[in-house]
């Protein structure tokens, strides 16, 4: 049985594949490289098992997928079923058992070696994962400039990649352009890149101390206006994805939020898409 493995956040992933399952797997592959930033929590062990669920799991068998995230449970388990396939996990998500992976996360190139973007399989299990460890996930891009990592924030068409863009035109990075995690350590608010690429380019899964966080609107010119804590926080929790699916996890999310938004200096800002955007951006960092 082969292993990839993948650290993210602070969260060890490792994946075993089936031979029996997914053959020919016969390399294994580094997908990510481990964030030496951050101290290393308990290792999570996903294991990509069957086709469709067997023996004891039978009964748990979802035959009609739809593009809604159901869960059920069995026990103490946690049983996901969602329109690319299910996995059962124990409620912590530090076991996790896939079935009916998504055929378009596995790829093997012409050398052997396996490519699995565990997009969505496990961006929802890491966002379970993660919510439990008091993270919580943003609809946002994160974005470094002149060394100094801010979210840009708002509802989809707002401008978020334009700006992005923009940024790694003018010497800054994208770390992740739709899914960044944010979480409290020693007092300081943390942000972090996600591995899955998005338009801009390859994923970079890289974190660093928040600086601030801007609310983009789209304006006839560039304008930026000081955001009251408040303020923020309702634009925060708009922007914001909750683990419905784990209820007790929302409160430590909201709590990190306001946190986030008390500690954190934040904009509103209308740009025009174009440098001069990125320019205003640098003005106040």
């Amino acid at each position: 049985m082969d292993t990839i493995r993948l650290d993210i956040l602070r969260i060890s992933i490792e994946l075993n594949f089936a031979q029996e399952t997914l053959s020919p797997l016969n390399s294994n592959l580094e997908l990510f490289k481990p964030n030496t930033r951050n101290k290393t929590t308990p290792k999570l062990n996903i294991n990509i098992v069957e086709k469709s669920f067997t023996g004891v799991d039978a009964k748990n068998h979802i035959k009609n997928r739809n593009r809604s995230i159901k869960l059920l449970r069995n026990g103490e388990n946690l049983i996901f079923n969602y329109f690319t396939g299910q996995f059962l996990t124990d409620p912590d998500f530090s076991d996790v058992k896939i079935w009916s992976p998504y055929e378009k996360e596995i790829s093997i190139e012409r050398d052997g070696s396996i490519n699995y973007n565990g997009d969505p399989t496990l961006r929802l299990i890491l966002w379970g994962r993660a919510s439990l460890e008091k993270y919580c996930y943003l609809h946002g891009a994160l974005v470094v400039l002149e060394g100094k990592y801010i979210l840009l924030m708002g509802d989809s068409g707002v401008g978020k990649t334009t700006l992005s863009k923009l940024s790694c035109e003018c010497g800054g990075t994208c770390l992740t352009e739709e899914d960044p995690f944010i979480s409290k350590i020693d007092n300081e608010i943390i942000a972090y890149g996600t591995p899955w690429p998005g338009i801009i380019g390859p994923p970079v899964p890289d974190s660093g101390k928040l600086h601030s966080i801007f609310f983009l609107e789209h304006a006839k010119q560039n304008e930026l206006k000081r955001l009251t804590p408040p303020e923020a926080s309702k634009l925060l929790l708009h922007n914001s994805r909750t683990f419905n699916w784990l209820p007790h996890t929302i409160p430590d999310a909201i709590d990190l939020l306001n946190i986030t938004a008390q500690s954190i200096p934040s904009y509103r800002f209308g740009f025009t898409p174009d440098q001069s955007a990125v320019e205003k951006l640098l003005s106040v960092l």
